[in-house]
């Protein structure tokens, strides 16, 4: 059943692969991808301005890195991408290929369903596993 709060017309991101840092990015929408914690460490944002940025916007809308729970910001053209999306991870203690699956989903669903050009540009700071040598996000994707 597709999803109802879809259109059908809405065009499919398209997605390459970079090393670049989501700081320096030119996209539609960058999604960076964060386990639950007190702080936001948003990977591929450094320590400057758009970690300090996306930080506070994280802080002062109540989102926490919870599985499933994504916020998306405008950067009203302060940063390189139109728009910015956290999508939680849940607890680094669970991390599992199904909480990457869930977070690429969220993500996805919300992704598709903001506006932006024809056809729009996603740039992504994929998962890093918590712990050295385990690789849940790698099988996910």
């Amino acid at each position: 059943m597709p999803d109802q709060d879809v259109p059908a017309a809405t065009p499919v991101p398209r997605m390459s692969v970079s090393a670049a840092s989501l700081s320096s990015v030119k996209s539609d929408l960058a999604i960076a991808f964060l386990f639950e914690a007190d702080r936001p460490v948003v990977p591929g944002a450094g320590n400057g301005p758009l970690q300090r940025a996306l930080s506070l916007v994280a802080r002062q809308e109540g989102f926490r890195g919870k599985r499933r729970e994504v916020l998306v910001w405008h950067s009203a053209g302060r940063f390189p991408s139109a728009r910015y999306m956290l999508a939680g991870l849940g607890p680094k203690d669970s991390f599992s290929t199904d909480a990457v699956r869930d977070a690429f989903g969220a993500a996805a669903r919300r992704a598709t369903a903001t506006p932006a050009r024809t056809p729009a540009r996603v740039a992504a700071a994929l998962p890093a596993p918590p712990h050295a040598g385990e690789g849940p996000g790698t099988e996910a994707i």
